[in-house]
């Protein structure tokens, strides 16, 4: 079954959980099921679609994703970023 990865929410439920796993994250990037990823930055208390202003710990993953699916940025480039 072809599936969608938002990695913004995948830092969520890191930050929740205190777990990550960095190998299956790399796999599901690369699967050929993976068929879309959305980035986005955010504090890992909520989807708040931010702009990634720094390298969140995913962004070294970025290199394994599946060429066939699509990427994007769901961060709101017209929201001002509040501290």
């Amino acid at each position: 079954m072809p599936y969608a990865i938002d990695l913004s929410h995948l830092h969520i439920l890191a930050c929740h959980s205190g777990l990550r796993d960095d190998a299956l994250t790399r796999e599901m990037l690369a699967c050929d099921r993976c068929i879309e990823v959305h980035v986005s930055a955010n504090d890992g208390r909520g989807d708040w679609h931010q702009v990634c202003q720094r390298p969140p710990w995913w962004w070294p993953l970025l290199q394994h994703i599946n060429p066939k699916a699509v990427v994007f940025s769901e961060g709101n480039h017209r929201r001002k970023r509040t501290p």
